[in-house]
């Protein structure tokens, strides 16, 4: 984990001081490298908690990559690829790559040493869930009549998180005489952008879109996505959006007024949705009509 951490300061600086050298595309694969080295950390988390927390941590690098790579119209799938990477845990992925070696195994006629089911994966990471829900309300709401309960509580969450452990240290082992599997890297962390929009626009019908917003110093980008076309469209700066997200916060609190006034609730309701209309839906519409 410290010569991780170490790799990637570096390749991270290397690529800043790269990029500000002019050197556009030096500086985007010391990116990608430090990218590779955060996906490979934060695929070794096992809990989506861990990995949401750890992308909070190290979402700066991937925007500071997609900076560099807007810089040329020619890079937006790269562009397109990063943002999915950023906003997707590694769970998504590796349980893509699951299906995907138990169907080649299957058609190959080999298996898995000491195989966990992929559906017993998913249960326990869903009763790690429910555990750690519990946990937190014992502590917040203050029920625990006494510190055993939490104890026990905390105890059986420890238990689920070593089954998990264990299930995903035994489903990276082999048979002998099966095939070397792919790196993590080449899984995972691969930069094939055009394959990934190729794959994102296959899937959406003539009348659909995709948007990923973004903000990038202070500014607010989105990613359009039409069934045979990618853009890059720029919507200002972020203060209006923020004020509305406040109030929109705000307005969520006051439980008592949204159940005994409705009405009076979702008139003060309209004011933050308009404004966050108006800042992020109404200038596309022209390229949604």
């Amino acid at each position: 984990g410290g010569q991780n951490r170490l790799l990637l300061r570096a390749y991270r600086l290397w690529g800043s001081l790269l990029a500000k050298a002019g050197d556009l595309g030096a500086a985007q694969a010391a990116y990608q490298k430090a990218l590779n080295v955060v996906l490979e950390m934060r695929h070794s988390l096992l809990l989506d908690e861990f990995q949401i927390a750890f992308l909070e941590q190290h979402l700066p690098i991937f925007l500071e990559a997609v900076a560099l790579y807007l810089q040329s119209s020619e890079h937006l799938p790269q562009v397109a690829h990063l943002l999915a990477l950023s906003s997707t845990t590694p769970e998504q992925h590796r349980g893509e790559q699951i299906r995907t070696n138990q169907t080649e195994l299957a058609q190959s006629g080999k298996h898995e040493s000491a195989p966990i089911a992929t559906d017993d994966l998913i249960r326990l990471r869903s009763d790690w869930h429910w555990q750690q829900s519990k946990v937190e309300k014992l502590l917040g709401d203050g029920q625990a009549q006494n510190g055993a309960e939490v104890d026990a509580a905390q105890q059986q969450l420890r238990r689920i998180e070593v089954q998990i452990a264990d299930g995903w240290r035994r489903r990276g082992v082999r048979t002998p005489d099966s095939e070397p599997t792919a790196t993590l890297a080449q899984q995972v962390c691969h930069w094939q952008g055009a394959e990934y929009v190729a794959r994102l626009q296959d899937s959406l019908a003539e009348e659909e879109a995709y948007l990923h917003y973004f903000v990038i110093a202070g500014r607010l980008q989105v990613l359009l996505a039409r069934r045979q076309s990618l853009r890059i469209l720029a919507l200002g700066a972020t203060t209006a959006i923020d004020g509305a997200l406040r109030a929109w916060r705000y307005h969520l609190r006051d439980w008592s007024m949204i159940v005994s006034q409705p009405a009076l609730a979702a008139q003060i309701a309209n004011r933050p949705l308009s404004a966050l209309f108006r800042a992020l839906v109404q200038p596309l519409l022209p390229e949604l009509a």
